[in-house]
């Protein structure tokens, strides 16, 4: 997971760059044209028309708006860190991250503490403006687990965060927890062939 969390936030400092505070509208998504996209890390999430896929493979997917100043990034973890809480897990996840002046608050409620954990992520970027990720972690069904960011500059977060809570309620599983399972029963048989190959 650490690698690809770090390929993450390297790839939020850039889309910082690239364009901060240029919206000005705060209406719904559900307001103009929207795309719903399958998938391949077994997920559906419906994203406004003009954001374009950057990613989208079993374990990860990731999408910015047309500037690029706002982003979702997802990893899928199948058949690991099991024995972990939602807590240890969020944990993880910071200790991953290396970012300067970094705060942390959590946001619990309305969520199930022992499958989901909400973190918000302040921090300030290389341009020296406040910055935002908003982290949720969830766990569906044992073995499985879905890291999701969203970033934003603090400015475009607080513009948008209707339409990333919009986002995030489109979140549907495309599994059920038997497919679940047999996929990460595939996935262990193939990597333990590779290691016995290599």
């Amino acid at each position: 997971m650490n690698r690809r969390i770090q390929y993450i936030f390297i790839l939020c400092l850039c889309c910082f760059l690239a364009g901060c505070g240029l919206f000005s509208d705060s209406s719904s998504m559900y307001n103009g044209e929207i795309q719903e996209i399958d998938t391949a890390a077994s997920f559906e999430i419906t994203l406004p028309a003009d954001w374009r896929i950057a990613e989208d493979d079993e374990r990860s997917f990731s999408a910015l708006s047309a500037d690029g100043s706002l982003g979702i990034y997802v990893i899928a973890e199948f058949g690991g860190f099991t024995f972990y809480s939602m807590e240890e897990l969020g944990e993880m996840v910071l200790d991953y991250v290396k970012l300067d002046d970094l705060s942390v608050s959590f946001v619990q409620a309305g969520l199930n503490e022992k499958t989901q954990l909400h973190q918000i992520l302040n921090f300030t970027d290389a341009d020296g403006n406040a910055a935002i990720i908003d982290n949720y972690i969830f766990s569906p069904h044992t073995s499985v687990v879905y890291y999701v960011f969203l970033t934003a500059s603090a400015a475009d977060y607080d513009i948008y965060s209707k339409q990333f809570t919009e986002i995030l309620n489109s979140f549907k599983l495309t599994k059920n927890r038997e497919e679940f399972y047999e996929m990460i029963e595939n996935m262990n048989e193939e990597e333990f062939n590779n290691a016995n190959d290599s």
